[in-house]
């Protein structure tokens, strides 16, 4: 350091002495003499024909001894020096080992940092020099050195002690500094009126320390064990000095690199643009709020879990949760979906889900109570979305704060069951037979697919031909009976054998053998006559009850005028990738 104090003084010569020989030794010390004489007359000659420079000292009995070579200071080692580094930046090693900020000023507590170490407020050096001072000398030595601005005026720092210290560490030059407020030209030092209080000393904490050229980066943090302390990471940069030393060059806030952010392609609508997003981003109504993606060693996506925030209504239908006790689920109308945000993925598909679990707080009061074959058509509004995707069984979520019911029925599979069979549901939710002259809910019924008749399977598709909206142009263009005209339709094989086979599993060998299969026109056919109207009946439902993979429904059909009847439909549930099912039987419950 370049200081008043650190200033060697010439220390005083030590002197030595010539040997003393012993007696015996006579003839050496003559010997030794004359040389010494010799010496002497030469020395004389050559300075004769010289102009003399400068006195020759007078010789004297005892010889001055060159001025002592101080000891090279031994080369700090790399732990050494960053230790120093950092101490000398505004901290101290205690006792327990633990270096801490010092307690009453220093540039650590600088925690918004600064970018170049030459260009710190007049005040930060002043700090520091305190700091510094205060280290480098005891406090009588302060009181004498730096009280020039009067008792309890503050420390006065003279330019001589001020500004090499300054320009030690940081770099600045004295013509700099004394551009400052802080130096009073007429008595040639540095002062700052006021004192200061003792503060918390948090512990340096070392991260990290890297080489970077001639700069050592000091990754640290600066924690401690107060209550509600906020841990500060900071960096802090010295330049190493070729001629030695060093200066420090910043102090920042350490922007550590961040993780780098999950995200995945997400998208709204069934034609909807995918969309990247990160926790954060916006797609429609919701706004990613949580994204956790995992992947296989090979890089192929194999979980994701989204939450979405924001608030919607949706209008569907309630049902019980087949796997969770007390649990429900809701399955949104067709136009809602079309709200809904999807993963775009190959690995799982693409599309948003139509089911959603209910997850509703403990304390909610509207807590759907419905039976397992009942239904609830209801308006749910929500506040939050969590879909999943993963190669195990995973329920998409919905985080509800309102439930609307607005009528009860039947699950949808089993009101789909009686509507494929040849019922129609009216507005008032009540189901009827969908033609009362083509009428499948008859008494007649059947106790198995072979005992089935020509005539039902010829009206059970007069009904589904009506159910898949075919227009009458089409109807009249495919279904024309090759008979004539206004003699009925007839269904062609290539449209009436696959429907036969999904809903009754009739293979179309069997269909052929029956009679109204017409060979030569491909076809099935009967000439019914002229349709009839009757009483159209309710279909009342009495009860739906599973066993096993039958669904089997207990039913009255109910008339005004005509006598009443109970019937029971059994249909198989499949259990395929199509969720399909089969009409076993139709017999007089």
């Amino acid at each position: 350091m370049i200081s008043p104090k650190t200033a060697t003084k010439p220390k005083e010569t030590d002197t030595i002495y010539m040997k003393i020989f012993p007696k015996e030794d006579e003839k050496m010390k003559k010997a030794i003499a004359a040389l010494l004489a010799v010496i002497m007359i030469l020395s004389l000659a050559s300075c004769k024909n010289e102009e003399p420079q400068e006195e020759i000292p007078e010789i004297k009995s005892k010889l001055s001894a060159p001025e002592e070579i101080p000891e090279k200071e031994e080369e700090k080692t790399k732990e050494e020096l960053y230790e120093e580094i950092i101490l000398n930046f505004g901290a101290k090693k205690g006792e327990d080992g633990i270096i801490r900020i010092n307690k009453t000023v220093s540039l650590y507590n600088l925690t918004d940092g600064f970018e170049d170490g030459k260009k710190l407020d007049e005040n930060s050096y002043f700090s520091w020099a305190i700091f510094y001072f205060n280290k480098e000398y005891s406090h009588e030595e302060r009181l004498e050195l730096f009280s020039g601005a009067g008792e309890n005026m503050g420390w006065a720092y003279p330019s001589e002690y001020y500004e090499p210290a300054i320009f030690e560490y940081f770099g600045v030059p004295a013509e700099e500094l004394r551009k400052g407020e802080l130096y009073n030209a007429e008595k040639d030092y540095y002062h700052i009126g006021g004192g200061g209080g003792v503060g918390i000393s948090p512990a340096i904490i070392i991260r990290d320390i890297e080489e970077k050229g001639e700069n050592i980066v000091f990754h640290i943090s600066l924690d401690s064990d107060i209550e509600g302390w906020e841990v500060y990471d900071m960096v802090l940069t010295a330049k190493l000095l070729p001629e030695g030393g060093y200066n420090y060059i910043s102090y920042l806030p350490d922007e550590k690199p961040k993780e780098e952010e999950e995200s995945a392609v997400f998208a709204v609508g069934k034609n909807g643009e995918g969309k990247e997003l990160s926790v954060g981003d916006t797609i429609g109504e919701w706004v990613l709020a949580e994204l956790s993606v995992q992947y296989d060693e090979s890089g192929k996506m194999i979980k994701v879990r989204a939450h979405f925030d924001g608030k919607a209504s949706f209008e569907g239908y309630i049902e019980r949760n087949v796997l969770l006790e007390e649990a429900y689920d809701f399955c949104l109308n067709e136009s809602d979906i079309e709200r809904m945000p999807y993963l775009v993925s190959e690995e799982f598909g693409t599309g948003a889900s139509s089911h959603y679990l209910l997850d509703m707080p403990e304390d909610f009061g509207k807590k759907p109570n419905l039976d397992w074959e009942e239904t609830a058509n209801a308006k749910v509004t929500i506040t939050g979305i969590t879909i999943n995707y993963a190669f195990t069984m995973t329920a998409d979520r919905f985080e509800v704060s309102d439930i609307e019911i607005e009528s009860k029925g039947i699950l949808p599979r089993y009101e789909e069951m009686l509507i494929n069979f040849g019922a129609e549901k009216g507005k008032n939710g009540n189901f009827y037979p969908a033609d009362s002259f083509c009428d499948t809910f008859a008494p007649k019924g059947f106790s198995d697919t072979k005992s089935i008749t020509d005539y039902f399977y010829y009206i059970w598709y007069f009904n589904h031909m009506h159910r898949l909206g075919i227009s009458q142009e089409e109807l009249e263009k495919t279904f024309a009976s090759p008979f004539g005209e206004n003699t009925g339709w007839a269904y062609p094989a290539e449209y009436f054998e696959p429907a036969a086979e999904k809903f009754f599993g009739t293979k179309a060998e069997e269909l052929r053998k029956r009679d109204f299969y017409y060979e030569e026109y491909d076809c099935y056919y009967i000439h019914t006559g002229a349709p009839g109207k009757g009483e159209i009946p309710d279909i009342i439902i009495n009860d739906i009850s599973e066993a096993g993979e039958m669904v089997i429904f207990d039913i009255t059909v109910d008339y005004s005028v005509q006598e009443d009847y109970d019937m029971t439909l059994t249909v198989k549930q499949l259990f395929d990738e199509n969720g399909g099912y089969n009409y076993v039987s139709f017999t007089k419950g």
